[in-house]
């Protein structure tokens, strides 16, 4: 830019080489705005200043048409090398790899909400502490190596120019991120807090008839959460994914021609089922509670108290997925309307 601009001045004032210096002023003006900008920074405005000055500055050293020619040949070549090799080791955009990235997020995050399991006995038990629960641990940092990457490309790509690409909306992948970073938190209390109430419940004597029945229901309650989270999760990584507006198409087809009247009822059914598992929890967990440690003296008093803090920690982790999950379909449904302004996608 400062060698193209200081050629274009030599021409203008070639006739008049001793005011050449005034161009210099706008163009130093310019490029102290320039060092703020997100894209280039200081080192970008220095060299667009330099450029300029180095053309415009020449005294006494031949013709400056003639070395400003050879100036912006050797920045053509320069630019030119450079663009080869950021295509030969970078050939994807950070905006692609971010996409790609968030959708990788997404797929190991369901991974991690299926593995969270409440045992039915003891033996079940063993196995999911010998097997599930290191398994688990691993596809957590997985998740949490995803999120790191996924922040990092995000701002890349919010320094690279767009030229003929989609922009690049950063804010909404910040928010994306942002709830990623929750559920990875969320879902990694949600597993300590399972294994540990395993294994109290395992000296409570969990296989009592008692206990048997509240147990199993609690049990199904964290299985309809979980359905319910990987459904939309799945649906957000397809959204995410390469054939997101044949995903747009399918949901508008399925829930009728009236967008703004079918995301009023999905609104609706959506807070009524998050409504429903939430209270069936706490009513099985209230249960569970009062049929643990009757004795109010004694080790029965300190195991029941476990079990209630293990279970309300439960209960906040699965309504605070819950509530990400429906913030993260808000975000995509953003995303989705400023890429696409023609769609229309219900989350």
């Amino acid at each position: 830019m400062g060698s193209i601009y200081g050629i274009l001045c030599c021409f203008i004032f070639r006739k008049v080489e001793n005011l050449s210096f005034l161009p210099l002023l706008p163009w130093l003006v310019f490029t102290s705005f320039l060092r703020h900008s997100r894209m280039y920074g200081q080192a970008g405005g220095i060299s667009a200043a330099v450029g300029a000055l180095l053309i415009l500055g020449r005294r006494h050293y031949g013709p400056p048409l003639d070395f400003a020619i050879a100036r912006i040949t050797e920045a053509v070549i320069g630019l030119i090398c450079f663009i080869t090799i950021e295509i030969l080791v970078y050939p994807a955009r950070s905006a692609t790899l971010a996409k790609h990235k968030l959708s990788l997020s997404l797929g190991t995050l369901q991974d991690c909400i299926k593995d969270v399991v409440l045992f039915d006995n003891q033996n079940n038990q063993n196995n999911m502490q010998a097997s599930i629960f290191p398994k688990l641990r691993q596809k957590q940092k997985k998740l949490k190596s995803h999120v790191n990457k996924l922040q990092m490309f995000i701002e890349e790509a919010e320094l690279e120019p767009n030229f003929w690409f989609i922009p690049f909306y950063g804010s909404c992948y910040r928010k994306l991120l942002r709830s990623l970073s929750k559920m990875w938190d969320l879902s990694l209390f949600m597993s300590n807090k399972i294994e540990f109430l395993s294994v109290v419940l395992q000296r409570c004597e969990v296989d009592s008839e008692d206990l048997q029945k509240p147990m199993k229901c609690i049990k199904n309650d964290i299985e309809l959460f979980k359905k319910k989270v990987e459904t939309s999760l799945q649906c957000l990584q397809e959204l995410s994914s390469k054939k997101s507006l044949a995903v747009h198409d399918k949901h508008d087809i399925e829930l009728g021609t009236s967008p703004k009247a079918n995301e009023r009822r999905g609104l609706e059914t959506e807070k009524e089922e998050v409504e429903c598992i939430l209270n069936s929890f706490l009513l099985h967990s209230n249960e569970v509670s009062d049929r643990v440690g009757t004795n109010t003296e004694g080790e029965d008093k300190k195991l029941k108290s476990q079990v209630i803090v293990c279970l309300a920690g439960l209960g906040f982790c699965i309504s605070s997925l819950l509530r990400e999950v429906r913030e993260m379909e808000k975000e995509f449904q953003e995303l989705v309307n400023l890429e696409n302004p023609s769609s229309h996608i219900i989350a």
